[in-house]
């Protein structure tokens, strides 16, 4: 499968890049805190949160070291000398110059999904970009200007479900087929052996997970609408809610390039 996740996140927070057997928290448990060093893996950072692969936000959009307004670089930079920082120990952890500038970097959204009954795609709406663009070739997945994909992964997690177990049959990672909690998904490629669908959401193909980065691909198309980039992924239709579920999206952007958004919404159609 084309566009391979060179990272992918755990099904739980015990802690940010490994699975607890008894998860403390779900992602949508854990929300967005400013006060958090981008170069911390969790020594001071509060909750014990490790950053290290989270995008910065400056001048209202998600960024890269490279993304730049006017020509001009907008973020991480050493902010160590500004007053607000001047009580920061160690000085280091706000010197965002030390940020690689290659890789992939992700930011993380949820969204508490009503009761209701909902098809066999969504849609996720990455508002006004800049030097985000659709591949010229087959299949148009999301793309920067120099050509390197974005990685949008999703996933449905009912909280009833939040933590794979081993399927005695096959020795493989699955979720409970009685929800739709569903693996960590790619809504930017296409699948190599079948799109997602009712019969193949809930396992990995892998008996050691998390050190296999797998995930099945659910891009289905892409469009245009203004400064708007929207991608529709598949899901395991239909999907029928009578508890609490919620839907992951978190978005890789690509360190060397020139681009960023602003943020991003999910609809069903």
């Amino acid at each position: 499968m084309s566009n391979t996740p060179t990272y992918l996140p755990a099904y739980s927070f015990t802690t940010p890049t490994t699975v607890g057997a008894t998860p403390s928290y779900t992602y949508a448990s854990v929300l967005y805190n400013q006060t958090w060093s981008l170069t911390d893996s969790g020594t001071y950072n509060t909750g014990g949160y490790d950053a290290t692969t989270e995008l910065q936000v400056a001048d209202g959009v998600f960024i890269t070291p490279n993304s730049t307004s006017n020509s001009v670089p907008i973020g991480y930079k050493n902010y160590s000398s500004y007053l607000i920082n001047s009580n920061v120990s160690p000085s280091g952890l706000v010197n965002y110059t030390s940020i690689s500038a290659t890789g992939y970097r992700y930011t993380t959204f949820v969204w508490k999904l009503g009761a209701g009954t909902y098809g066999a795609t969504v849609t996720f709406t990455l508002n006004n970009v800049r030097n985000i663009v659709q591949q010229a070739a087959n299949p148009a997945c999301a793309v920067t200007t120099t050509g390197h994909p974005l990685y949008i992964l999703y996933r449905l997690e009912d909280t009833a479900n939040i933590y794979p177990s081993i399927d005695s049959g096959t020795g493989l990672y699955a979720f409970d087929t009685a929800t739709k909690t569903t693996i960590w998904l790619n809504a930017n490629a296409n699948d190599p052996t079948k799109v997602v669908g009712t019969t193949n959401y809930y396992q990995t193909l892998t008996s050691n997970y998390p050190t296999s980065a797998y995930v099945r691909g659910g891009f289905v198309a892409t469009s245009v609408s203004g400064n708007n980039f929207l991608i529709q992924a598949a899901i395991p239709a239909p999907v029928v809610i009578s508890n609490t579920l919620y839907l992951y999206c978190r978005i890789g952007l690509p360190m060397t390039d020139d681009a960023d958004f602003s943020y991003v919404t999910a609809s069903f159609p």
